[in-house]
């Protein structure tokens, strides 16, 4: 689910109940999702939806969790993926990304312009 629709989301809770602010509480910390839980449906679809739409986002934060975890070991086990997360805000998922793509910065005749790749 993109950012749009985590905005979209949360602004219709905002429309309909009127019982958070965006700026005050999210709605995917865990009392988001608590005060999201007890929101009256009662026994209709719309309480069904709900909860099964919530376990959803528990096994798939479960799951990205889990991913993150191998994309840093990955990145831990690059030299230069490590070097690039010395920097400050370059994490292992843009470390990892940035070595794999570029690869071997030696190649590169130059620091001002990937054109300049020796191995073509």
């Amino acid at each position: 689910m993109g950012t749009h629709a985590d905005a979209n989301t949360k602004r219709a809770a905002v429309d309909c109940f009127g019982e958070w602010s965006t700026t005050r509480t999210g709605l995917w910390t865990q009392a988001g999702q608590q005060a999201i839980a007890s929101l009256p449906f009662g026994a209709t679809h719309t309480a069904y939806r709900r909860s099964e739409l919530q376990a959803m986002y528990i096994k798939f934060e479960a799951e990205i969790e889990k991913l993150n975890q191998r994309v840093e070991e990955q990145a831990c086990e690059r030299p230069g993926a490590r070097l690039l997360m010395t920097h400050p805000g370059i994490g292992p998922i843009t470390a990892l990304a940035t070595e794999v793509f570029l690869g071997d910065p030696t190649r590169f005749a130059d620091s001002k312009n990937r054109q300049h790749d020796q191995t073509e």
